[in-house]
């Protein structure tokens, strides 16, 4: 069984479904393609994610990387200390709810925006989430940047 089966099949259950095929939220887009290698959770709807917890708008499987995506979507104003606990809280649900027990170790947090304050963007781009021992950076894209995109190699 490939990761992304095996991932699918532990969210089968999910009332009501949190398995989507299209990940948009409030006007912002993430053409996600490749349905064979990215499933995706519409976190909302994930049982995972007690709903007095924060949660990231989606959390997207690349069975490729493998790794996590955490992809939050804002079209409006953007909290970076609630973005922040968004990632941590997904990070400790990632590595630790069995419905997201599979060998993946590696996380890509995702922030797509219409419009953001430059000194939003600096602040976050300084930021760092913690998983399974290492440190990810945040990433920062505009809304209907292509998943594709948003994961190939970042010059440093």
């Amino acid at each position: 069984m490939s990761l992304a089966d095996e991932f699918r099949s532990l969210h089968r259950d999910c009332n009501p479904p949190c398995l989507v095929s299209r990940c948009s939220k409030e006007g912002c887009d993430l053409p996600v393609g490749e349905p064979y290698r990215f499933v995706c959770v519409d976190a909302d709807n994930c049982a995972a994610f007690p709903p007095q917890e924060k949660r990231p708008d989606y959390v997207i499987l690349d069975s490729v990387g493998p790794r996590w995506v955490v992809v939050e979507m804002k079209s409006r104003t953007v909290k970076t200390g609630d973005i922040v606990k968004k990632f941590h809280a997904t990070a400790d649900v990632l590595a630790n709810d069995w419905r997201f027990a599979l060998e993946v170790a590696h996380l890509t947090p995702v922030i797509l925006y219409k419009r953001i304050h430059t000194q939003d963007l600096v602040d976050l781009r300084n930021r760092r989430i913690s998983f399974k021992g290492k440190e990810y950076p945040i990433r920062l894209y505009r809304c209907g940047t292509p998943l594709v995109d948003i994961l190939k190699p970042q010059r440093r």
